[in-house]
C-alpha cells in the first residue's frame, strides 16, 4: 500500500494501480480500496473507479466504512460536490 500511496503523491497514478491492487488482494482495510478507486478515477477509468465504490458500499453493509473512503473515490473522479456530501 505504501508504494501505491507514494506513487499517487508523486503524480504517478498509473504506477500506483498495480501496487494498490496487490494491497487490496491481501484483504486490507477499506481505505486501500478507496485509494485504488481514487487512482482509477484520476487515471480516467471511471468504470473501475465506480466498481471500487460499489465494493466499498458492499463492505459498509458488513462493517464500518468511513465516509472519507467514499469521498476519496469521488475526488479521483473529479466530483468534488459529491465528495463533500
Amino acid at each position: 500500500m505504501a508504494y501505491g500511496w507514494i506513487d499517487i503523491e508523486a503524480g504517478k497514478i498509473h504506477d500506483a494501480i498495480p501496487e494498490l491492487r496487490r494491497a487490496k488482494a491481501m484483504e486490507s482495510p477499506a481505505f486501500v480500496t478507496a485509494f485504488l478507486g481514487y487512482a482509477y478515477g484520476a487515471s480516467g477509468d471511471r468504470a473501475r473507479a465506480m466498481a471500487e465504490m460499489e465494493d466499498l458500499k458492499r463492505r459498509s453493509l458488513h462493517g464500518h466504512v468511513l465516509p472519507f473512503n467514499l469521498a476519496l473515490v469521488y475526488i479521483g473522479l473529479g466530483d468534488r460536490e459529491r465528495a463533500l456530501d
